[in-house]
């Protein structure tokens, strides 16, 4: 429910946005100048607000304190009571209970973030410098730190992997030991284009797998089998009948360790598929064979809210 009304949101002001190009200021000159008329703590509070939300996350309170140097009595003095019809933010709920902010509208938050960061490097460097100030006891912040890192709307922001590398190396300075960081790192890096650092990938999944506790995430062995996969899409020749089976081996591997998960199915019946377009007759009706098994088996061992999930 929260996600179609915050689509019908961010549509809605899209269209504000089209209907306002023929008044005497456009939309987005009317937000960008109320933003810059803000007292300076105010001015600081919305901008770092927006930095987060645009890209959907709400921004917790101590982290959004510790960016601005003031105390929460300051903030609710200068910012929340001072500028009400000008700083338009709202509250939000986290997991601690503690309190998070966030923009009224994404839009606004995209409009204003890109009005004070307006290239690639210098929102990535904001985003940077507020990971660093991440406190590694606070479970509010790692999981917006996770949440920025894994997000797909970061991903399509900074198209360029340099941008993504500065926040997980930022993030892994605070975490060092999370192999979900490291995994998620190895997946940005496999799918780089056009030039995927997979040695870096296959680095970064061994040092996932030798962190604490990575016994109890099984993916992975997932994830370095679509890393091989994706070595043996760019592979010559020659060597790509070598990552397939790479790849075959941690799908086979995977799905034996996580019987009730759909992905290892999946992606070993997909790959099957693949080979065909290159295999002649009679090897492709033995692959199109083996993925149909392979996926009658998932049909028959996930349970059902996993396949629809």
């Amino acid at each position: 429910k929260d996600q179609i009304s915050l689509a019908h949101e961010h549509h809605l002001l899209g269209v504000m946005r089209s209907l306002s190009s023929g008044a005497e200021q456009t939309f987005d000159e009317k937000i960008i100048s109320e933003y810059f008329d803000l007292p300076d703590l105010a001015k600081r509070a919305y901008e770092l607000i927006c930095l987060t939300y645009r890209f959907g996350f709400a921004l917790p309170l101590d982290l959004l304190l510790i960016s601005l140097r003031c105390s929460e009595a300051q903030f609710a003095e200068e910012v929340l009571q001072k500028d009400k019809n000008h700083v338009i933010i709202t509250a939000a709920d986290t997991l601690s209970g503690r309190r998070a902010y966030k923009a009224r509208h994404r839009v606004i938050a995209e409009i204003v973030s890109e009005a004070r960061w307006d290239s690639a490097y210098l929102l990535s460097e904001a985003l940077t410098d507020l990971i660093h100030k991440i406190n590694a006891h606070s479970e509010d912040e790692y999981r917006l730190s996770r949440d920025i890192l894994m997000s797909e709307d970061v991903r399509k922001r900074f198209t360029e992997i340099e941008y993504r590398r500065r926040l997980f190396d930022a993030a892994l300075e605070i975490f060092p030991e999370d192999f979900v960081l490291y995994q998620h790192y190895a997946i940005s890096e496999m799918q780089a284009r056009p030039n995927p650092d997979f040695q870096r990938s296959h680095e970064l999944l061994n040092t996932a797998t030798a962190a604490p506790n990575s016994h109890r995430n099984p993916t992975l062995q997932h994830t370095r089998g679509m890393l091989y996969l994706h070595q043996a899409g760019l592979a010559e020749q020659g060597k790509r009948k070598y990552f397939e089976k790479k790849a075959e081996e941690e799908f086979t591997a995977y799905r034996k360790k996580d019987r009730g998960s759909e992905y290892g199915y999946y992606s070993h019946a997909k790959m099957l598929m693949g080979q065909r377009s290159a295999a002649t007759e009679p090897d492709g009706a033995r692959l199109l064979s083996r993925a149909l098994q392979i996926v009658r088996e998932g049909l028959s061992t996930v349970e059902e809210e996993d396949l629809a999930r």
